[in-house]
């Protein structure tokens, strides 16, 4: 009988460690990357169901076994770009990466990922000449 109580109690959703499962969205927006510049931006999503091989849409295109996807300087090179990164199926955990080192001329870049409707981190940033951004989130 106390053997049935403790594993009850161990097996309680209240102690589960895995956040709340949710839908996301991210929008990159850049002006004035080069393909000179260091640009890496990775997203990578645990999808709820472990099935599913389709985590991620980018501008509306699912990445078919992709469970991370990334943004460079090659995607968003010349004038203003956006990129939109989206959850395709709902993801139990995400981790994001984001490095941006410009190297000849001062560059704009602004992300925003939002869960379930609601921002979670917005970032404008302003980088100059070799200034660097460097920032690691988990969800």
């Amino acid at each position: 009988m106390l053997f049935s109580a403790v594993f009850l109690n161990s097996c309680s959703k209240d102690d589960d460690p895995v956040s709340e499962e949710g839908s996301y969205k991210i929008t990159i927006t850049a002006t004035n990357v080069t393909t000179d510049d260091y640009i890496s931006f990775v997203a990578s999503g645990s999808p709820v169901d472990f099935n599913a091989n389709t985590p991620w849409k980018i501008n509306g295109a699912e990445r078919t076994g992709e469970t991370a996807v990334s943004v460079t300087d090659d995607d968003l090179a010349g004038g203003t770009k956006t990129v939109v990164i989206e959850s395709a199926r709902p993801l139990r955990m995400v981790a994001i990466g984001a490095q941006f080192i410009p190297t000849a001329q001062a560059i704009s870049i602004s992300f925003k990922v939002e869960k379930n409707g609601q921002i979670q981190v917005e970032e404008n940033l302003q980088l100059a000449p070799e200034q660097s951004f460097s920032r690691n989130y988990s969800f």
